[in-house]
């Protein structure tokens, strides 16, 4: 048996496993000619350049196999409307990938694919935006651990909204504990649903704070495992805008392994000077009730009742946490860096 033999029966078994066809219809389809005319940058592609959060080895991260013996050879140019045939004569494509961000979208995906004739147009590869993020508030959910029917547990529905501050807005309100102008990200939390018993949710997202090492910040210096990424200028089709993530770890990659609030928003010009000199930054997180009493609402700008106060009487959280600012960047990376 040869090795074309081999990597025949291999993409045949392939096609059968993954997309359930007959063998008939599989051998057909690994037999069958295909007459595409490729460009560097697809080639490119089909090595894995820009591919991200996808095992290369899977038989289904294969673009090349996906294009010869899945993706369907006919279909109109986009750019002429003319039929094209990749069966019967040579054809161009268009790969529209999605652009990797780390938070945002740690997977490309395969968005789509155009036919062309080559005289048309030659093979492409467009790297699209693809990330759909909320603006503020970040939505979250809470389930309760001591509920009998983990099947099913009570949960509850909240929001975080951020308020990035500093700490020279505050009128003096923060304590001895800040010099400067310091960048600080407020997290406010609110219950919506269900209507009552926001106390005791309240509390239980206070409880899952404490075992992220948030505390009064006495107690929590250099253990908490949350970090802020910022990227600024980031398109959108409405305008350029700034994403805001709050990690909860990050992995050896540089990758996010959950977030505490995710978003797209507009953050203040001083904010940001700030945050990009700065190397941490403080995050608050509260309203949190006490003696089990509905929290009062929290306004952390308003300089009525101070953040060191709100910490000491165990209504707020906090913790200092590495903080990075970066400006958005095409992707992927310049084949020649």
């Amino acid at each position: 048996m040869t090795r074309g033999d081999n990597k025949l029966k291999a993409q045949v078994r392939a096609l059968q496993q993954l997309y359930d066809l007959p063998y008939a219809e599989a051998l057909r389809r690994v037999q069958t000619p295909r007459h595409w005319q490729l460009t560097p940058d697809v080639e490119a592609l089909f090595a894995g350049h820009g591919i991200r959060g996808i095992d290369l080895s899977a038989p289904q991260a294969d673009l090349r196999f996906w294009l010869d013996c899945v993706r369907t050879p006919t279909g109109a140019c986009e750019i002429c409307g003319g039929p094209v045939d990749a069966r019967d004569e040579p054809a161009a494509i268009a790969f529209e990938i999605s652009s990797y961000d780390p938070d945002a979208n740690p997977r490309t995906n395969v968005l789509g694919t155009h036919l062309r004739h080559p005289a048309c147009g030659p093979s492409e590869v467009r790297w699209m935006i693809a990330a759909i993020l909320p603006g503020d508030p970040s939505e979250f959910e809470l389930c309760d651990p001591d509920d009998p029917d983990q099947d099913d547990p009570a949960s509850a529905d909240g929001e975080l909204y951020a308020h990035p501050l500093l700490t020279r807005e505050l009128d003096g309100a923060v304590g001895e504990w800040f010099t400067g102008p310091e960048p600080v990200l407020c997290l406010e939390a609110r219950i919506v649903n269900p209507a009552d018993g926001a106390p005791g949710w309240l509390s239980l997202l206070g409880d899952s704070w404490r075992e992220e090492d948030l505390g009064d910040l006495e107690e929590t210096v250099g253990t908490c495992t949350w970090s802020v990424r910022i990227v600024t200028g980031f398109p959108l089709a409405t305008g350029k805008t700034n994403l805001l993530f709050v990690r909860e770890d990050t992995d050896e990659d540089g990758e996010a392994t959950g977030h505490v609030y995710r978003a797209a928003r507009d953050l203040p010009t001083a904010w940001l000077d700030a945050a990009r000199a700065a190397t941490r930054v403080l995050v608050v997180c509260g309203p949190l009730p006490v003696h089990d009493e509905e929290p009062e609402p929290w306004n952390p700008a308003d300089g009525q009742t101070s953040i060191e106060t709100m910490l000491r009487e165990g209504r707020a959280l906090a913790a200092y946490v590495p903080i990075v600012v970066e400006e958005y960047q095409e992707w992927p990376p310049d084949q020649a860096a």
